[in-house]
């Protein structure tokens, strides 16, 4: 691997920000120092450059503006209550109360199902569950590689959890025929509170969580604002 070093003046751009970030190959991880920031960049000999390093830089730059924009507006305008840390805290130990898993899918209509047990061999043989999810699968998740993320007991198919709850970590089911198509599943994680250490939320890590949740939230709201001005603006 060779490494590159950019170093980029702190300026207007946030206080403290910390990004690791991947793009074709190319591994980025911004630190704050001082008063700068040192962007560090690692990639494969293989790897063509070109002139893309700058752009990506550039990029970086205004996310570390947008960035500093938001937790400003943020601290202006809200604040994080006991009341939504202690509801909060409440509703993780809920949660962790119940058993679930974490699952990857592939969902295949019938019709389109002819070599759907050469796909569960293959799947079987090679790890790369997401990238068949992303090329075959024709569910919603199809997007996202086929995850689910954590699914609480009770809340899927009661076909599906009946067969996930037989599998090991890391098992790929057998084609499921649920309705009017076909199921892979594959069980990357299972939490059973009856088994597992409960986790016991912080409340400093509550308020870390609803604080990112609050900002995230209000970046949505300005960039779409930001749009809207800007198709008022184009259409004056």
């Amino acid at each position: 691997f060779e490494s590159i070093n950019q170093h980029v003046p702190s300026g207007s751009e946030m206080e403290l920000f910390d990004l690791d970030s991947d793009s074709f190959g190319i591994t980025f991880n911004v630190v704050h120092h001082d008063s700068s920031y040192n962007i560090l960049g690692n990639y494969a000999d293989s790897t063509y450059i070109g002139d893309r390093f700058e752009m990506f830089v550039e990029n970086i730059k205004s996310e570390l503006a947008w960035v500093k924009l938001i937790r400003k507006k943020y601290y202006q305008t809200a604040n994080i209550t006991q009341t939504e840390i202690d509801d909060t805290i409440r509703d993780i130990t809920e949660d962790m109360s119940i058993k679930k898993y974490q699952v990857l899918e592939i969902y295949i209509k019938k019709e389109n199902a002819a070599d759907i047990n050469t796909l569960v061999a293959r799947l079987r043989e090679d790890p790369r569950f997401e990238l068949y999810a992303a090329r075959f699968s024709e569910a919603p998740s199809a997007s996202n590689g086929g995850n689910l993320g954590w699914i609480n007991s009770g809340k899927m198919l009661s076909a599906l959890e009946m067969r996930l709850s037989k599998m090991h970590i890391n098992e790929v089911s057998d084609a499921i025929l649920i309705g009017d198509g076909y199921y892979i599943v594959k069980l990357l994680q299972v939490f059973d509170p009856e088994k597992n250490k409960n986790f016991t939320p912080d409340k400093n890590e509550v308020k870390a969580l609803l604080e990112n949740q609050k900002m995230e939230s209000l970046s949505k709201k300005m960039l779409q604002d930001v749009k809207q001005k800007a198709i008022i603006e184009v259409k004056v």
